[in-house]
């Protein structure tokens, strides 16, 4: 048993569980529980944590908050409090990392460019390894890159609304970046975003997803 982790701490979850006064609840769970759990926590994500993952106090505060709701759950035949709440907690993780990966794999940005996973386990496609400007973007449901094309982007056009307020201000700098330069590699595309908005790959891919209908939408209707 971890240092962090008293054994008394059993009888203290199931009083936890027993007692319906909210403030007394709340006094056990604040000088007994909350401190093993968040280090619990904290011990998972550094120890099952891959870089494709939301970031480390994210995944801490996710755990906390499923270990609280799970507190109801354990009972003695379940064995110690310990061992139940790494099982749980370690599943807990599992699952959000193949979420994350799972995701991470199957979303494509706005260019047609495969988004590759920051494990480096690139997916070999064509259009990947495919150079053409910014401008010439493909058509979701076309089966090949059309070598030339007249379709345009009007990207100041983007509702910026649409994305979460937090990321506005780095979504106008992105916009601007595609309005005004034709980038031929995605690499050198993330890497001036970067540098603009001090934005993680994280943040841009969640911008790029939520802009991905929009630019769908503005392709199906003036590709030629």
């Amino acid at each position: 048993m971890a240092n962090y982790w008293s054994s008394q701490l059993d009888n203290i979850i199931l009083q936890y569980n027993t007692v319906t006064d909210l403030n007394t609840r709340e006094q056990l769970y604040r000088m007994h529980l909350h401190r093993p759990l968040r280090k619990m926590c904290e011990v998972m994500v550094n120890k099952f944590y891959a870089t494709h993952m939301i970031s480390k106090q994210e995944l801490q505060d996710d755990l906390l908050t499923f270990a609280i709701l799970q507190l109801h759950k354990y009972t003695p035949r379940k064995g110690k409090s310990f061992s139940y709440f790494t099982v749980v907690l370690r599943n807990r993780m599992f699952l959000l990392r193949e979420q994350s990966y799972t995701t991470q794999v199957n979303m494509t940005d706005i260019m047609g460019w495969v988004q590759v996973d920051e494990l480096q386990d690139v997916v070999d496609v064509t259009y990947h390894k495919t150079k053409y400007p910014v401008e010439l973007l493909y058509h979701p449901d076309m089966e090949v890159v059309p070598a030339k094309s007249t379709t345009k982007i009007d990207w100041y056009r983007f509702p910026i609304h649409t994305l979460q307020k937090r990321h506005h201000k780095a979504g106008q700098e992105i916009l601007h970046l595609l309005a005004t330069h034709p980038f031929v590699h995605k690499k050198d595309l993330l890497e001036s975003i970067r540098q603009k908005t001090k934005c993680n790959n994280t943040t841009i891919k969640r911008i790029f997803k939520k802009m991905t209908p929009w630019v769908q939408k503005q392709l199906q209707e003036n590709i030629v």
